[in-house]
């Protein structure tokens, strides 16, 4: 840095010796000494700069559901487990997806990796494990009202158990109303169903509870 920094001082003066020098060049060598100081302090703040792991988590709320665009796959629960090495260098990350047969793992995998690449972890691990099952009450309170801004009904609260109430209970995403019936406990996806509201005459999807 310092060698360098010689080398355009001394272009400057003999610059400034010459007779009728052209201010351009002064200018251009002044512009280039600087840009050099500015990309050093970059590389040597990037190089040095703590990543924590909310850090890590805030990267990963940008990583959006590839089934549901609107919502992350942190609102969504997806993602479970975040441990990072003490010398920044390697992060395990532990997801489980809404069911074992999802046909998106292996692209929410790949996801998460390329984001946390970006993010200047030098090793990422990300595993996909059912050991304790996804549930639909891990969305949380942001995510619901994503699914909602999507045209998806959010599943309601459970307590442990779907009874029949629970599966009455359905608000229309599109007009608020329980006026609504369903026609099909079978949707375009394994997680959800579809439904029609009395009241707007609009058929809607609902996300389906899971205990």
């Amino acid at each position: 840095m310092y060698k360098t920094d010689e080398k355009y001082f001394v272009f400057i003066i003999s610059l400034l010796i010459i007779p009728k020098t052209n201010l351009a060049l002064i200018y251009y060598a002044i512009g280039n000494m600087v840009q050099h100081k500015k990309l050093t302090l970059y590389l040597y703040v990037r190089n040095t700069i703590m990543i924590s792991e909310k850090n890590i988590w805030d990267a990963l709320e940008t990583v959006m559901d590839p089934e549901i665009p609107t919502i992350s796959m942190v609102d969504m629960g997806i993602i479970t487990g975040v441990i990072l090495a003490s010398d920044n260098s390697k992060v395990f990350v532990e997801m489980t997806p809404t069911f074992s047969g999802c046909p998106a793992i292996r692209q929410m995998e790949q996801m998460v990796h390329t984001r946390l690449i970006e993010l200047g972890i030098k090793e990422v691990e990300v595993r996909t494990t059912f050991n304790k099952p996804w549930n639909s009450n891990l969305i949380t309170e942001r995510g619901r009202q994503h699914l909602l801004k999507h045209g998806l009904a959010p599943p309601p609260k459970h307590h442990g158990e779907i009874t029949s109430e629970l599966l009455e209970n359905i608000v229309c995403p599109f007009c608020g109303s329980h006026n609504v019936e369903m026609k099909t406990p079978f949707g375009a996806t394994l997680c959800r169903s579809i439904h029609y509201c009395n009241n707007c005459l609009q058929g809607f999807e609902q996300f389906k509870p899971v205990v």
